[in-house]
């Protein structure tokens, strides 16, 4: 049956179809040896698709969810012949297509999600779609209630205004000058909550995610991972 490539290439744990249709845009994609076009139809039973000229996986199609705890100094890409170390390099032995739902940055800790469901990832990662990302950030200097409400209302970021979001101050160490706050945003924009507080010039020194929905790292230590069940898939689907 013949569908378009961008879903074909979801359905095999290629990415989102945004990311997908990435793929065929940037010429990595043939089907028969010609190199694809963006809505282009093919069928993975009697055509010959091929990424960067290597077959695509097709025979492990049951889908797949990871929940990782990211240790700071791995990059959230499936590949990148530039990086040293990959949230891939952690889950090697799982026999799955997985690429990461998401991102968090090179030295962000904590929950990550990975799967080779494109479908679930587009869900997760729209736009349209809302779910609480709770951080725990250690951040240098003295975060004063001032700077909590200005947080709170949001900030100019890429030029526009953030959602407004929920910070739970957590103390203040005097000896090393470090505040430690809970962070509770919906949003999904790159280093979101460090770009927060350096707008009002208090850097963020250390940051883990530990909340993602009704998702948490309990159980999960740094470096390991787990896999989701079901009912927590479902659960992560119907947030609002």
């Amino acid at each position: 049956m013949e569908e378009r490539l961008q879903k074909i290439l979801a359905n095999y744990g290629y990415g989102a179809r945004r990311k997908c249709e990435e793929l065929i845009i940037e010429g990595k994609i043939k089907v028969n040896g010609v190199v694809a076009l963006i809505g282009q139809k093919a069928d993975p039973e009697r055509d010959e698709i091929t990424i960067n000229d290597e077959p695509i996986k097709t025979s492990n199609t049951r889908n797949v969810y990871v929940l990782l705890n990211k240790p700071a100094g791995y990059l959230c890409t499936k590949e990148d012949p530039y990086a040293e170390k990959t949230v891939m390099d952690l889950v090697k032995d799982v026999k799955y297509n997985l690429h990461p739902v998401g991102r968090l940055d090179k030295n962000t800790k904590g929950l990550l999600l990975l799967t080779n469901d494109g479908e679930f990832t587009n869900i997760i990662t729209h736009p349209s779609f809302v779910i609480n990302k709770k951080y725990v950030a250690l951040i240098q200097g003295k975060v004063s209630k001032n700077d909590i409400e200005t947080l709170q209302k949001g900030i100019i970021l890429y030029g526009k205004k953030t959602s407004p979001c929920q910070i739970n101050f957590r103390g203040y160490n005097k000896t090393k000058d470090m505040s430690t706050c809970e962070v509770i945003i919906h949003e999904g924009k790159k280093r979101q909550v460090r770009k927060m507080f350096a707008s009002i010039e208090k850097p963020v020194k250390s940051l883990t995610r530990t909340e993602l929905g009704p998702l948490t790292l309990k159980g999960v230590k740094e470096g390991t991972y787990r896999y989701l069940s079901m009912e927590e898939v479902n659960a992560l689907k119907k947030v609002k």
